[in-house]
């Protein structure tokens, strides 16, 4: 049993940073821009790299 983190392109509503476990699933659902897209991955190997959630 895992947490699952969407991230959703254009529903931030969607990011659900608690986690309540050691372990997450993250489920990206690209936009089909591949700036926005690569920006926003960017983010998430930053945030998964230094361990934290975003700020």
């Amino acid at each position: 049993m895992a947490n699952i983190i969407v991230d959703t392109a254009g529903r931030r509503d969607m990011v659900h940073m608690r986690l309540t476990t050691p372990e997450a699933f993250i489920r990206f659902v690209g936009c089909n821009d591949d700036a926005i897209d690569k920006k926003r991955l960017d983010d998430w190997l930053k945030r998964i790299k230094n361990g934290r959630k975003k700020a």
